[in-house]
């Protein structure tokens, strides 16, 4: 699998960030033989870790749904995408069972 260039990767975290699903697909049609998960940050961070960092739900849902990105990937000092259920607000109500 390929590493995409960084002007590319800037994109897919920008749009993380803001929570934008649209442009965050946008950026995606520029990477075809990428895995969302290998889009990486200088610190290692996905952008599932980039979205949840911003409280983007809907945008985390969606990476995990369709683009099944891995909840428990690692960035550069090992901290997963959305740690511990219990730590996490995101996945605190990603995972709700109410």
């Amino acid at each position: 699998m390929q590493q995409p260039d960084e002007s590319k990767t800037a994109a897919v975290l920008s749009a993380a960030k803001a929570g934008s699903l649209s442009d965050l697909q946008t950026a995606l049609v520029e990477l075809p033989d990428v895995s969302v998960d290998r889009v990486r940050d200088s610190k290692g961070k996905t952008a599932l870790h980039v979205a949840a960092q911003h409280n983007q739900e809907e945008l985390c849902q969606q990476l995990i749904d369709t683009h099944h990105c891995d909840v428990n990937a690692q960035d550069n000092e090992g901290t997963a995408a959305l740690g511990p259920v219990w730590l996490h607000p995101v996945r605190c109500r990603l995972y709700r069972t109410d």
